[in-house]
């Protein structure tokens, strides 16, 4: 989903068809932070850590708790 927003909104800033000159090129560029910060907000900030201590509140110590917090990706899924 991220590649698919970089890659809309990074050639939307680059094309002079689309946006003409309305920006300066180096915006093209700068469509990288956008899903930079949207991970960054949702692992460090609103998502994960809000749901873990959610999790930790409820289960505590539970070693089926623990064990899921040990095994499971925070935010990228194993393929292997």
């Amino acid at each position: 989903m991220w590649a698919a927003h970089f890659l809309v909104a990074q050639s939307t800033l680059a094309s002079p068809v689309i946006s003409g000159r309305l920006f300066p090129i180096w915006m093209a560029y700068a469509t990288v932070a956008s899903p930079l910060l949207e991970y960054g907000l949702i692992r460090f900030v609103s998502g994960v850590p809000i749901l873990e201590k959610t999790g930790d509140e409820k289960f505590g110590e539970d070693p089926k708790w623990v064990e899921y917090k040990k095994n499971t990706p925070v935010f990228f899924p194993k393929f292997f």
